[in-house]
């Protein structure tokens, strides 16, 4: 099994994924499957659908779609062009849905201890048998679409919620996932999941001829039937890819290494708080602490008070226990200013015809992460090279059902092709959390005529 090992080199057990590639290379034709990865923590299908390839490679067999642990901020529209995207790849994979839920209302913070969580009141917070919910919701549309598209639909809540509900030993919440929703979180979560598919492959291999002939191998493009949400006839061919930055450290010169995206050049500074610089030509004039490296701590504590009053690069998320990969550029206080250099010669199109570069209208898209805790407002403008209507981003989020943090993607017209188009991103005095941090992923460039990509 070809897979890389992070730091420390410890791997506890095996988790649900890497079993069902065992049992795929121990029951198929033959033992030489790889699996490729792209799942992104805490992100919404809609915003990994405008740099789909950058995470995935287009020669594709077997396609596991997980976007029900984001349901209640998905959009499903969005999931089906995804669905017919892949659908139509010249490989043709098998594509199957297997779908995370949320089992119980979640509020305040997590206390950990060994993998599981540990607060008292979240039996008493279990979503009832035939409760409404966003997840129950979002499996609904999915059963619609593997109904209509013959996929399909594996349901960790159908396979387990008798055995919760009924109390039974081994169903516990703990068992099954301990913070509500993670399934490597509950005691025997990874082994549910890993027996689900499995099974399913079990029962679908027993469905497939034993021997493919030499025209059975020759795959022909696959025909689609019309698509369940109206209005997405040619989604799988209108949603082009668009093109797709993230972030490097200062003074680092290279590609990114964790995903196939374009290094996006950025500068720092703390600056009096104003939309755009007073001078184009010198847009740090007044400025301080311009371009100060600052190393990324493990959590935001040990800056005893003192966090950096300019934007920093963070590979990890600031958690001193889960450290996640999640790489971008973090600032904590008001006037913490972002410089960023954006490429935007992308051609427009108009009934087929290339519109004049100068004229061009794209569509940005700035990838932030939302919390319910601790997160700030910014300001965004562009001053050099193109021209945009000042954006306002607020980074908090609440909810009645469970807090989480989701990264969200801020969209907004940009006029005018450039090969250096300067936009500023500030934070405000302003807040709704009582903080100001502001975390920014990616940004996304696409022609104003990509409207599924960015609808």
């Amino acid at each position: 099994i070809k897979m890389a090992w992070g730091e420390p080199r410890v791997r506890p057990f095996k988790g649900w994924a890497i079993r069902f590639l065992e049992a795929i290379n121990s029951t198929w034709p033959h033992a030489g499957h790889t699996m490729h990865n792209a799942a992104m923590d805490a992100t919404p299908v809609q915003n990994i659908l405008p740099c789909l390839f950058t995470h995935l490679p287009r020669e594709l067999h077997l396609v596991l779609l997980e976007v029900g642990s984001t349901a209640d901020s998905s959009n499903f529209r969005a999931v089906e062009v995804l669905l017919r995207r892949l659908m139509t790849l010249p490989s043709r994979p098998v594509v199957f849905f297997f779908t995370v839920q949320a089992w119980c209302r979640r509020h305040g913070r997590i206390l950990w201890g060994n993998g599981l969580t540990s607060l008292p009141d979240i039996e008493r917070n279990v979503f009832s048998k035939g409760e409404v919910t966003p997840w129950t919701m979002a499996e609904t549309k999915m059963d619609r679409l593997c109904a209509h598209y013959d996929l399909a639909c594996l349901s960790m809540r159908r396979a387990l919620e008798p055995g919760l509900q009924a109390g039974r030993p081994g169903f516990s919440l703990a068992d099954i996932a301990g913070d509500c929703l993670h399934i490597i979180h509950g005691v025997h979560g990874s082994d549910y999941a890993s027996d689900i598919l499995t099974n399913w492959l079990s029962v679908a291999r027993s469905k497939v001829p034993r021997s493919v002939g030499a025209a059975d191998a020759a795959l022909t493009p696959r025909t689609l039937p019309r698509p369940y949400h109206k209005g997405l006839e040619n989604s799988h061919t209108a949603a082009r890819d668009a093109m797709c930055y993230g972030f490097v450290p200062l003074n680092h010169f290279g590609t990114i290494g964790w995903k196939t995206m374009r290094p996006l050049t950025w500068s720092t500074a703390t600056c009096a708080l104003a939309v755009t610089p007073a001078s184009p030509d010198a847009p740090f004039a007044g400025c301080s602490e311009r371009d100060k490296v600052v190393k990324c701590p493990r959590s935001v504590d040990e800056f005893k008070g003192m966090p950096p009053r300019v934007w920093i690069y963070c590979f990890h998320a600031l958690n001193p226990k889960k450290r996640k990969r999640a790489p971008g550029l973090v600032a904590f206080l008001p006037g913490a200013t972002l410089q960023l250099n954006l490429d935007t010669r992308v051609p427009a199109e108009s009934g087929g015809a290339s519109l004049p570069l100068a004229a061009s209208r794209m569509h940005v898209g700035i990838a932030f992460l939302s919390s319910f805790e601790q997160m700030g407002i910014v300001s965004l403008g562009c001053f050099s090279g193109c021209s945009c209507d000042v954006q306002r981003i607020n980074a908090h989020r609440g909810s009645l059902v469970r807090n989480a943090s989701i990264f969200e993607r801020h969209n907004f017209e940009v006029k005018g092709a450039s090969s250096s188009c300067l936009l500023r991103i500030q934070v405000l005095n302003e807040t709704d959390s009582g903080s100001h941090k502001f975390k920014v992923k990616t940004v996304t460039v696409a022609d104003a005529g990509n409207q599924i990509m960015f609808s």
